[in-house]
């Protein structure tokens, strides 16, 4: 596997303000 796409995924969800 390459990127932890989930990992991101769950981070901008949990915090959308970091985009």
């Amino acid at each position: 596997m390459g990127l932890p796409w989930y990992r991101v995924h769950t981070v901008v969800l949990n915090d959308p303000g970091r985009l």
